[in-house]
């Protein structure tokens, strides 16, 4: 309970496409000025202090029951979103993260969500095409160029009526949410909507 007291939640409402706190509903000077594969995306809280903690301990401690914690503080956020979904799609991992770690992480989280809303974990229709370096030490422009390409969605007769939920742990310059989402919207599929745990904070807000 400690540990939960301690998790500094990101203030609402934020920006629709980058989850930044915002003094009013709307989108960011720094979205404002580009364009998203993604209707809109939402991160619970800030990625730091005993929160991160808990994310190292589920992504690479096989500390899977922390899963069902964290998307515990997730399900309430997308409930306030409103979104309309019909699958829930865990970001996938690279195969050779896949291979050493065994499970992946966003399916810890995205199984109990899908379950809450009585939607479709659905982990086949979005797979890695290519092999990406690590995004920890990487700058904005080169998470972006990393993951060119990085992903291709299942194509299947009903895509084109079917909105899709992603879920990752951590939002940082949204580089992976928005290739998974272009390979998604490619296949057909409808809106795409994107929830994170976490988002990694910037050092000033960026307002309209």
């Amino acid at each position: 309970e400690d540990c939960l007291d301690s998790i500094i939640e990101i203030r609402q409402p934020s920006c629709i496409y980058c989850g930044l706190s915002l003094p009013r509903p709307g989108v960011c000077s720094r979205c404002a000025s580009e364009s998203f594969p993604y209707e809109a995306m939402a991160a619970c809280a800030v990625y730091t202090g005993p929160l991160r903690k808990g994310i190292h301990a589920m992504k690479y401690e096989n500390n899977f029951w922390l899963g069902s914690v964290f998307s515990s503080l997730m399900i309430p956020l997308i409930q306030n979103q409103g979104w309309k979904f019909d699958l829930v799609i865990p970001i996938p991992l690279c195969q050779a993260h896949q291979e050493e770690r065994g499970y992946n992480q966003a399916a810890l989280l995205a199984k109990p969500i899908a379950k809450h809303f009585g939607s479709v974990c659905e982990q086949q229709s979005l797979y890695r095409v290519k092999e990406t370096r690590s995004q920890v030490s990487l700058t904005r422009e080169e998470r972006f160029e990393n993951v060119r390409g990085a992903f291709k969605a299942k194509r299947r007769a009903d895509a084109k009526g079917l909105n899709v939920l992603l879920v990752d742990d951590v939002f940082t310059t949204g580089a992976t949410i928005s290739e998974a989402a272009k390979a998604l919207k490619a296949a057909g599929y409808g809106k795409v909507y994107a929830i994170t745990l976490a988002k990694a904070a910037l050092a000033k807000p960026l307002l309209t």
